[in-house]
């Protein structure tokens, strides 16, 4: 859902034949609500899931005293989640978008290594490493697992242009390889690197001494193993399996 759609909703609420007064101005300097709904959102999408968290429960954990502040500024909850996207996703495609540039720019086109590294750390770049700053991988992870929203409908707009730039680099890496296939890999690394990225968070936040690697260290190791899965040869049991399937395009 686009913000414009919730934009249209902000004078009536479904049902009520009366305007929602708008929430107090903020003073000059301070966080406006919005950003700090967005905020509070996020954080809680991150520990509690998406699906487990009502408006109610962010409007109330954000301090509000307008019960329908959130409503107000969002009218829904799928338009308060591309709100997070709008500012999390967007600078990472944007991010990614500038590295995949200068990579081409460089020569490094070819370089699956090179690739990798563009493919990951705009990503990992966003990691908690308890600086507080944002909860957006977790929340990330929380949102491929909702099965109330559909993340590849909503994020397609956010995420796509990069991500349809790394696949067709790789397919020219490793042109022996379908490009379906070659699709299917990238969405696979990219859901096992967020979901990996989010347990370490976890991890980390919850001071676990299981916790063996730091950011650093972590993140490069995470990239070495994407390297690696993204460069893995076509197997009989693949190829067999692609045979009976047909060209999947």
């Amino acid at each position: 859902m686009d913000e414009p759609k919730a934009e249209k909703r902000r004078g009536r609420p479904p049902g009520s034949g009366r305007a929602r007064p708008a929430p107090a101005a903020q003073p000059a300097g301070e966080k406006s609500t919005r950003a700090h709904l967005i905020e509070v959102a996020e954080r809680l999408f991150a520990s509690n899931g998406i699906d487990a968290t009502s408006m109610r429960e962010i409007n109330r954990a954000a301090d509000q005293q307008n019960a329908s502040a959130i409503h107000y500024y969002f009218g829904s909850k799928e338009a308060l989640i591309t709100a997070i996207l709008d500012l999390r996703m967007s600078e990472v495609n944007v991010a990614r978008l500038a590295e995949l540039k200068a990579l081409q720019e460089a020569g490094l086109a070819g370089d699956l290594r090179a690739l990798t590294q563009v493919f990951i750390l705009p990503l990992a770049a966003q990691l908690n490493d308890g600086s507080g700053a944002n909860h957006y991988i977790r929340f990330l992870a929380q949102f491929y697992a909702s099965q109330q929203f559909d993340i590849w409908a909503i994020a397609k707009d956010r995420n796509d242009a990069s991500l349809s730039r790394v696949v067709s680099l790789l397919h020219a890496i490793l042109p022996d390889l379908p490009r379906a296939l070659v699709r299917d890999r990238v969405s696979i690394a990219l859901r096992q690197a967020i979901y990996a990225l989010a347990d370490w968070e976890r991890d980390k936040a919850a001071g676990r001494l299981n916790l063996a690697l730091e950011k650093e260290a972590f993140v490069a190791n995470l990239v070495d193993m994407t390297e690696g899965a993204l460069a893995a040869g076509l197997s009989p049991a693949t190829a067999i399996a692609l045979a009976r399937q047909g060209d999947p395009g």
